[in-house]
C-alpha cells in the first residue's frame, strides 16, 4: 500500500515537473510565432535565410520540425517572388 501510494506520488510529481516544461515550450512556439509574423510584415528584403536563422537561434529548444518549416518558410517564399519576377520580366519583354 505505501509503495503504491509513493509511486502514485512519484507520478504526480514527474507529471507536475513536466506541466512546468509544457508551459515553457507553449510560451516558446507562441513567442517564435509572433517573432515570425513580425519578421514577414517588415518586408521581403528583410526576409532572409540569415534573419531567419538569426530569429531561430532565440529558440535552441524549439523543435527540430518547427525549425524546418520556418526555413522551408523563408525559402518558398523567395522562390515564389523570384519566379513572380521571371513572369513580369517575361511580361514586360513580350510587349
Amino acid at each position: 500500500f505505501e509503495e503504491a501510494i509513493q509511486r502514485s506520488r512519484d507520478g504526480l510529481i514527474r507529471n507536475a515537473a513536466g506541466m512546468a516544461d509544457l508551459n515553457a515550450q507553449l510560451e516558446s512556439l507562441a513567442n517564435v510565432g509572433k517573432d515570425v509574423k513580425s519578421l514577414l510584415d517588415s518586408g521581403f528584403d528583410n526576409v532572409t535565410p540569415a534573419a531567419m536563422e538569426e530569429l531561430l537561434a532565440k529558440y535552441p529548444d524549439l523543435p527540430a520540425e518547427v525549425r524546418d518549416r520556418a526555413r522551408e518558410l523563408v525559402a518558398d517564399m523567395r522562390r515564389t517572388v523570384e519566379e513572380m519576377r521571371q513572369e513580369l520580366e517575361k511580361l514586360v519583354g513580350a510587349y
